[in-house]
């Protein structure tokens, strides 16, 4: 039997066992943020039968028999049936209401083009501004809405056909060419935009539905899905102020919708902006009730909402947030590898502050969620422990701590090699020997774990 004094002399200089020489997996060293599962957010694409719209057109001024009152500006709403009669007449705004009533007799008498989607005509509003002077009146073409403006001419009537047919490409090409000539005219922006979005550009479709200042409502889904796909498409290119500013449109087009404020709550996550990360995630999250958001969808809200919690050092909403969402759904690997990674960092931080017991818990409870990874931390939690040992007793805990590792992995040749150092320094050396000589034994091409063995065995006693 070999001297007792010399198995001792393991712990010189301390600790013995080689502290990091059976390391933790990378991806669970690093407290790194995981990406999150933007596939599973309902970013859809409309169906490229989407109608593309020409609004309606005054053709012919009408006439009042009101008195005309004074000057003023008059802002009128007309419904223009398809066959071009008119329905109602509402005043929208006035400068003189004095003006009003001869104001809606000189739309009611007026001629119009009916709108069109397809190139069929439709029933649908039309606004325009009549201004009065003295006693003469006209339609204000620069109060008119710019939509209405642009829309009228042959050159838009054939690119929207063009649209109609699905010819993207073309339509594209010629909208380009008019802009040249024709720089801010509305509806061709509004159709270039369109044109992106059905041709799947969404950065160029969201770019350009950014320069349309009057959006009109048939157009305000695609103008959304333009902005919440370059949104999406931003984060993954980890341009993350691309990905708040088309967020921010998506918001203000449809501001009760989870999905914007969950691309631009992980973009600021990313930028480490917690606080406005964590306003939007939860947010979002706000918006998940009523049962209409898919599981899918939830899920990957509450992911990233526990990722900032954990980021911004809110641990317990975290943790809190991660019980319920596991409760939905226990095998979610995003989750867990969020959980895994909290763990650990949490077990190291323990560590480091000298409180092992807090951070072996934190290394089990990511091996439980982790079991591929399980022996690692095992491994990694008996290091911990025999870095704080002081006595026998405290390293036959640390020893315990590695025994959960051999029970998954009886070969590894260093767990065994942790295992016998650990044994020896607990008094136990036939363990502590047979522990190495089995690390001996596999250790295979690995000749800095193979000089350690050997260094410990010769420690032990005669050469085995």
């Amino acid at each position: 039997m070999a001297d007792p004094a010399r198995a001792n002399r393991l712990r010189s200089p301390p600790p013995a066992y080689e502290v990091g020489l059976i390391r933790i997996a990378r991806s669970l060293v690093a407290a790194a943020l995981i990406a999150p599962a933007l596939a599973a957010l309902p970013v859809h694409a409309l169906a490229q039968t989407q109608s593309f719209y020409v609004p309606p057109k005054i053709v012919k001024q009408g006439k009042a028999t009101s008195p005309i009152a004074g000057s003023g500006r008059v802002e009128v709403k007309v419904f223009v049936h398809k066959s071009g009669t008119v329905g109602s007449v509402t005043v929208v705004r006035s400068t003189n209401h004095a003006d009003d009533a001869a104001a809606v007799e000189i739309a009611k008498t007026a001629s119009y083009k009916p709108g069109t989607r397809d190139g069929q005509p439709g029933d649908d509003f039309y606004t325009f501004w009549l201004t009065f002077n003295g006693q003469t009146v006209a339609v204000d073409a620069s109060g008119e809405d710019s939509l209405n403006r642009g829309a009228a001419n042959g050159a838009m009537e054939a690119i929207n056909a063009l649209l109609g047919a699905g010819k993207y490409d073309e339509a594209k090409t010629q909208l380009q060419a008019y802009l040249t000539t024709h720089p801010g005219d509305n509806t061709a922006q509004t159709l270039l935009a369109a044109s992106d979005y059905y041709l799947n550009d969404f950065d160029d479709a969201a770019d350009a539905f950014e320069q349309v200042t009057t959006l009109q409502p048939t157009f305000v889904a695609v103008a959304y899905r333009s902005y919440e796909a370059a949104a999406s498409d931003a984060i993954k290119a980890k341009k993350y102020d691309q990905a708040i500013a088309y967020s921010t449109h998506a918001i203000a087009l449809q501001p009760t919708n989870p999905v914007p404020y969950f691309f631009r709550g992980t973009a600021q996550t990313y930028q480490q902006s917690y606080a406005p990360a964590i306003a939007d995630l939860e947010k979002a999250k706000s918006l998940e009730s009523g049962g209409t958001t898919p599981p899918e969808t939830v899920n990957t809200i509450d992911i990233a909402l526990v990722q900032a919690y954990f980021a911004a050092d809110q641990a317990d909403k975290g943790v809190a947030l991660a019980q319920q969402v596991r409760a939905r759904d226990p095998a979610n690997a995003q989750l867990i590898a969020i959980l895994s990674n909290h763990y650990v960092a949490t077990g190291n931080a323990a560590a480091k502050a000298g409180k092992a017991a807090d951070a072996v818990s934190d290394y089990e409870q990511a091996a439980q969620l982790v079991p591929g990874q399980a022996a690692q931390l095992y491994i990694g939690a008996a290091n911990i422990l025999g870095n704080a040992a002081k006595t026998p007793d405290d390293f036959k805990k640390a020893l315990a701590e590695v025994r959960k590792a051999l029970a998954l992995v009886p070969d590894d040749a260093g767990a065994n090699y942790v295992a016998g150092v650990l044994a020896a320094n607990s008094g136990d050396q036939p363990g502590a020997l047979a522990y190495l000589q089995k690390a001996k034994a596999n250790v295979g091409s690995d000749a800095a774990l193979a000089a350690k063995v050997d260094a410990a065995l010769k420690k032990l006693g005669p050469k085995q």
